[in-house]
């Protein structure tokens, strides 16, 4: 986690390192961080797949099945081999 927090220290921009630490925060349980930090990442980078479908996950989780099937349509939109 320090490596992303490094990393956002340097570029607060960096799409990337939202993704990977909003990832990270997912595989902890941190649903409300991993939220954040997805949704930041697609703020960034409108375009990004893997933030979409790991935020469709984390939808699904809480119960927001349509904003968890809005999510992972867009991100086989984005990226077809998502499936």
């Amino acid at each position: 986690m320090s490596d992303f927090e490094a990393a956002l220290a340097r570029n607060p921009n960096n799409a990337e390192a939202y993704l990977c630490r909003g990832k990270a925060h997912a595989e902890l349980g941190r649903a409300r961080e991993a939220m954040a930090d997805l949704t930041r990442c697609l703020e960034l980078n409108p375009d990004c797949a893997d933030a979409y479908f790991e935020r469709s996950r984390l939808y699904a989780m809480r119960g927001a099945f349509e904003a968890s099937q809005a999510d992972r349509r867009k991100a086989l939109e984005l990226d077809p081999s998502l499936r």
